[in-house]
């Protein structure tokens, strides 16, 4: 791996959070009527219980995966609502086969994203597979996770949160 401590400081801005897909402009705004209006319904949305993931403190949490749900998806969005006040907002936008907006994809190289990004904010082990390293980079309550397969040193996975109460 790379000695991160000699990497620049990696300076974010609104839009390294601001993804396009299929003409479309992802943002933190972005709600699941948005992603209808533009995509329609992932295909398998209904019968996978309309994307449930899981229910925690009053949070109802939901995904929508582009094109197909759950399967070979291009893109997968996780949304909050909150049962109480039923407001809704966007958690994650998971890129599998779309690019960051500084043009990085999954499977490639950790070097790239040093390249392109500089020093992470927060270097850790990704808590779904302590055998993967995570690059974390924050601005405000937004952060850009990119999840490395250290034996093949490339991108396993990217993850866009918004709204991150403790990054």
């Amino acid at each position: 791996m790379t000695d991160t401590e000699n990497l620049p400081e990696c300076i974010l801005s609104d839009e390294d959070f601001e993804i396009e897909y299929q003409g479309y402009v992802i943002n933190e705004k972005t709600s699941p009527e948005d992603l209808v209006n533009n995509f329609g319904y992932p295909e398998g949305f209904e019968d996978n219980n309309n994307g449930y993931v899981s229910t925690v403190d009053r949070t109802f949490r939901f995904a929508m995966g582009y094109p197909i749900q759950h399967e070979s998806e291009n893109i997968e969005f996780t949304f909050n609502r909150n049962l109480d006040t039923d407001i809704v907002f966007l958690e994650t936008v998971r890129l599998c086969s779309v690019k960051t907006p500084r043009g990085i994809n999954c499977g490639d190289s950790v070097n790239f994203v040093y390249e392109l990004y500089g020093k992470p904010t927060k270097e850790q082990r990704y808590e779904s597979n302590d055998e993967y390293l995570e690059l974390r980079y924050i601005k405000d309550t937004s952060a850009i996770s990119f999840i490395i397969d250290e034996d093949a040193q490339n991108i396993k996975y990217i993850y866009i949160g918004y709204n991150v109460e403790s990054v």
